[in-house]
């Protein structure tokens, strides 16, 4: 075992006493993925490969700092995250797989949970460390999603400190983005609990609102981890008031009934968040309308375009798990927004109107409701003012309604009560002069 251990350790080739050193290659990482999976099966009985391993990683820890980068820290990063990998691949086979024609573990062979809770604390702090490494924290976040489901109770609170310990830092930006992929690669534990940490979704309210001024829109990275961070919560819950339910004489633990107080502040915390993708929007908006002063153009750079997608998407998901209640309140937050603002169309007028789209989609008859009617009536005016028709460049009031009305679209049933004024609408734009018009007319 020990000449395996040194063999393998020198195959590393850490730069060690001065020696030369060299970028990993394929073939490391392949021999990596032999090395670990012979390592996780030799795991249980009276095997020592745990203890190896263990002052394996001792060893190594040093190399995983942040400032130790070089050539091979990919392969320490490979390492760990194909480790975890076997482990809860093995652990899956031994508990919860039905039994198939390959060989079954004998009892006296296989992990114990005692083995889990070493294995877990060896590679945590590893990976803790790794977050912020130089070659990216996409390893250390699925490696901590690993571990997490192994041991939730030991990985989630480092987690969650490294994450709010991050947020509160102004001059390092790129820590924020970091422990953000990590947390958003463990919200599946986070938000189920599990039986060894049944509290964690006590934290999720607390770290939805630590994440809302990471919506910056001064920094891309940072907000498109904060977005994802997000809606990778929000889909996972079914965001309902339930405070009525500690009145109803239903039998609940200590940590239910806390959820259900905590469920009161999601009117609020969503407001806050809506709020937030309006105050970027407009932020793009003014970017891009002076982009458009000094450089004449019109299409918006990739950036803007990811944030678009973003922001949309994250409105999406909250929209959908809403309950009409709490529904009802962010679409009159999302009309007071569209009909108290006249923004361009190229950037803030696609965000609104896809945000206008999820409503839609998400309740198609309260949504029409509200928006249909108004913004048709609105844009008739504006159509049969004199002379509009043979305009090439038009009120950007009219723009920016026809790109709102364009995308509340659903099932044709949900529409045919609208079909008379849809039809004046159509007729009133489609033969305008100006192409941007009609073309929107045309969606």
């Amino acid at each position: 075992m020990e000449n395996i251990f040194n063999q393998f350790l020198s195959g590393l080739n850490l730069p060690v006493t001065g020696a030369a050193h060299h970028k990993s290659s394929r073939q490391d990482v392949l021999l990596i993925a032999v090395y670990t999976k012979w390592f996780v099966y030799m795991i249980g009985g009276q095997c020592k490969v745990l203890e190896f391993l263990e002052n394996l990683f001792v060893t190594l820890e040093s190399f995983y700092h942040p400032s130790n980068h070089g050539g091979f820290s990919h392969v320490l990063l490979v390492l760990v995250h194909t480790l975890a990998q076997h482990f809860v691949q093995r652990l899956h086979i031994e508990r919860y797989a039905k039994p198939n024609w390959q060989n079954q573990i004998r009892d006296e062979f296989k992990i114990t949970d005692k083995d889990i809770e070493r294995f877990v604390l060896m590679l945590k702090d590893i990976c803790l460390l790794s977050m912020y490494s130089k070659s990216g924290s996409g390893s250390a976040a699925v490696t901590l999603q690993n571990l997490a489901l192994l041991r939730a109770d030991i990985v989630l609170p480092s987690v969650i400190d490294r994450t709010v310990e991050a947020l509160e830092t102004i001059v390092e930006p790129h820590q924020v983005t970091a422990a953000l992929q990590c947390l958003t690669s463990v919200s599946r534990t986070l938000v189920s609990g599990g039986d060894h940490f049944p509290a964690a979704p006590t934290h999720i309210l607390t770290l939805l609102y630590a994440v809302l001024p990471g919506i910056d829109p001064n920094d891309f990275h940072k907000t498109m981890a904060s977005f994802s961070f997000i809606s990778s919560i929000l889909g996972q819950i079914p965001l309902v008031n339930c405070m009525s339910a500690l009145n109803a004489g239903i039998e609940m633990t200590e940590i239910e009934r806390e959820l259900c107080l905590m469920s009161g502040q999601l009117e609020d915390y969503l407001l806050q968040l809506i709020d937030r993708c309006f105050f970027l929007v407009e932020n793009l908006s003014t970017e891009q309308i002076s982009e458009q002063d000094n450089k004449l153009m019109e299409n918006m750079n990739v950036q803007e375009g990811m944030l678009g997608i973003g922001l949309s998407s994250t409105v999406q998901v909250v929209f959908t798990q809403s309950s009409p209640t709490i529904f009802k309140a962010l679409l009159d937050c999302l009309f007071t927004f569209v009909t108290n603002h006249v923004l361009e169309v190229n950037v803030a007028g696609k965000i609104v109107s896809d945000m206008c789209r999820a409503a839609a989609k998400a309740y198609p008859t309260i949504t029409l409701k509200k928006f249909f009617t108004h913004i048709s009536s609105v844009i008739v005016d504006l159509s049969t003012a004199e002379g509009v028709k043979n305009e090439e460049n038009v009120d950007p009031k009219l723009l920016w309604y026809l790109e709102v009305l364009s995308e509340i679209y659903c099932d044709g049933m949900e529409l045919l009560p609208y079909r008379e004024m849809l039809n004046k609408v159509l007729s009133l734009t489609l033969h305008m002069k100006c192409k941007k018009v009609y073309s929107r007319a045309g969606k």
